[in-house]
């Protein structure tokens, strides 16, 4: 990770992600470039940043890795599309208004674009060729929207500090560790892109044709808060919770099928959900709960539910010892996520309660 300003008015943010990294065994690299962006800061109402960006769509979307308050993300509830890791290359101007009340984000960025190369598909007489990605074929820009009402101190605001959310604003003391701002933050946002959700058929003779497009949509609210519940700021209140409605589609390619095959999967990406947390902290110490859900709109098949359905509830422990540079966290639940069958989804799907458990520690020098 790399930061810093090069005048008053120009900063700049670059990071390296190698996620995974030994997870099952596998020691493979897979190091990328997960942020890299420049920012005008003329005036706390405009900022103007450039580059391979993190979405402004939903708090949760929004957040630090660094400065989580659960272990991670509420990865199965972030469903838009995206080059790389929820971010996606193009610009943003943001700022806050109305002395801090009202915080606004746009962004415009490259999203889905078109690749017209055909492969082919199958053997023999089942062959047939097909393009590599028909979405969007006029490209259109992708738009992003959020709007948050602050009740007390502002989130957002030039630099770094301002460009990602906390998921817990904490500072240390002599004292311990306590709040370092009062937070209750109201936002919504929207996602859109012209043309991204295909839907391709062949016939007997393989040849292609649209059977359906539509535009991605996808709207969220969410509430944030923060805020401490005695003087010495000690003991502290932290959760949220963000609503989805996503209509995606297959997310991350145009959906071809051939007769019936695989049209079920239309809406795996569609549907509603909830991703909330909530902790209660007095100094490094914290326990937290949690709840995500997502219904689909995915057709389902057989008995046992729908693959892009999701449930999970789960909780644990945090231990701040120095605020987001030295934590320890353990999680454990369960979740429930209907998944094919190892023949194939035309078998149906197997929907278990699945415990789990996690044990993280970070180090931020």
């Amino acid at each position: 990770m790399m930061s810093g300003q090069l005048t008053d008015m120009v900063n700049y943010f670059a990071e390296t992600d190698i996620p995974n990294f030994g997870k099952y065994n596998d020691w493979s690299p897979n190091i990328f470039v997960q942020d890299a962006w420049m920012e005008i800061n003329p005036a706390p109402e405009f900022q103007l940043d450039v580059g391979m960006l993190l979405l402004p769509f939903s708090h949760q979307g929004m957040q630090g890795a660094t400065s989580l308050n659960a272990v991670d993300y509420h990865t199965k509830l972030i469903k838009y599309p995206a080059q790389k890791v929820w971010r996606d290359i193009g610009v943003m101007i943001r700022g806050l208004l109305f002395e801090n009340v009202l915080e606004y984000r746009l962004a415009i960025t490259d999203g889905v674009q078109p690749n017209t190369t055909s492969k082919t598909m199958g053997t023999g007489d089942e062959a047939y060729k097909m393009p590599t990605d028909p979405r969007n074929p006029k490209s259109w820009p992708r738009l992003t929207m959020r709007l948050t009402l602050n009740a007390f101190d502002p989130e957002g605001g030039a630099t770094v500090a301002g460009f990602f959310y906390k998921g817990a604003n904490l500072k240390e003391t002599p004292d311990g560790i306590v709040s370092s701002k009062k937070v209750l933050a109201i936002g919504g946002s929207i996602d859109w892109q012209r043309g991204v959700n295909v839907l391709m058929k062949a016939d007997d003779d393989g040849n292609l044709s649209v059977d359906d497009s539509k535009d991605y949509f996808a709207a969220n609210a969410d509430i944030f808060a923060d805020i401490p519940l005695s003087a010495d700021k000690l003991l502290a209140l932290t959760g949220q919770v963000d609503f989805y409605f996503y209509d995606n589609g297959n997310r991350n390619k145009a959906l071809f099928y051939k007769a019936t095959d695989n049209k079920d999967l239309a809406g795996l990406y569609s549907g509603i959900g909830i991703a909330s947390e909530l902790g209660v902290r007095y100094s490094a110490l914290e326990p937290i709960i949690c709840f995500d859900w997502f219904n689909s709109t995915q057709m389902a098949k057989g008995d046992a539910g729908k693959i892009g359905d999701y449930m999970a509830i789960y909780g644990g422990v945090n231990y701040f010892w120095m605020a987001h540079n030295v934590t320890f966290k353990l999680e454990f639940g369960g979740q429930k996520e209907p998944r094919a069958k190892a023949a194939g989804i035309a078998n149906g799907v197997v929907d278990k309660f699945a415990p789990f458990g996690t044990v993280q520690a970070q180090l931020v020098l």
